[in-house]
């Protein structure tokens, strides 16, 4: 675990001196300098021992093509050694290309093993998409309970999109019981969180507002404080 994060924080401070260096010289800096070399090579010798973190960053620079060449195949090929190795990050991007089909054979059900490996360490993205996956009754049976309930664990880790999602389950009644309270205060929490569901919320919020009564709208707006002060994760 801890050459992982010796990794990641060479991974950082690398990479945004790159960046600096890309916006003061141009782009085409950073590969004719071979700014990553170095990094590159301590990825692969760590990772040639079986270091999770190593191999999933190796992956991120095959899939963006940053210090090597783009290269889809090889970066599933790490992705898929650091998601066996347990790494919850590596597991969501490999479903992400099993599910896209992306330097990988297509397959679908495959994904949904490894967002479901993800999900079981509480990776915010991989529990919503899963989530949407079992709302939807697509490659899986469609569970709504399920499906609310994982969303609900992402939105629980401050993921903004899952947020509008519960909120969304409540005020219809699907997968829950309708409750105007609780949907306005998910709605509230996606709307105050930078997250492409953000104007949506916003709107579905005024929607919400125009069923309840007043007391109702200031007991969610209650809820909403508490989970904001509480930290989210003990809201339902």
């Amino acid at each position: 675990m801890k050459r992982g994060l010796v990794v990641i924080a060479i991974f950082i401070t690398v990479f945004c001196t790159a960046e600096v260096s890309a916006a003061n010289d141009g782009p085409s800096r950073i590969v004719e300098t071979n700014d990553f070399a170095a990094t590159i090579l301590l990825w692969r010798s760590l990772a040639n021992y079986g270091d999770a973190a190593a191999e999933f960053n190796l992956g991120q620079a095959y899939l963006l093509g940053t210090g090597v060449n783009a290269d889809a195949r090889q970066a599933a090929a790490w992705f898929r050694a650091s998601a066996d190795n347990g790494y919850s990050a590596a597991q969501y991007s490999l479903a992400t290309l099993l599910c896209e089909g992306r330097g990988v054979a297509k397959d679908e059900k495959e994904g949904v093993l490894y967002l479901e490996k993800a999900a079981a360490q509480a990776h915010p993205v991989a529990l919503f998409k899963l989530g949407q996956i079992y709302k939807a009754g697509r490659i899986v049976v469609a569970d709504l309970p399920k499906a609310r309930s994982l969303l609900t664990a992402s939105a629980q880790a401050g993921y903004g999109p899952a947020q509008y999602e519960v909120g969304i389950m409540y005020y219809m009644g699907k997968g829950a019981e309708r409750d105007f309270v609780l949907a306005r205060s998910w709605l509230e929490l996606a709307s105050l969180s930078a997250n492409p569901s953000q104007k949506l919320a916003l709107g579905a919020v005024k929607a919400a507002e125009q069923k309840m009564t007043p007391a109702q709208i200031s007991e969610s707006r209650e809820v909403a404080r508490k989970c904001m002060l509480g930290g989210i994760r003990n809201c339902k």
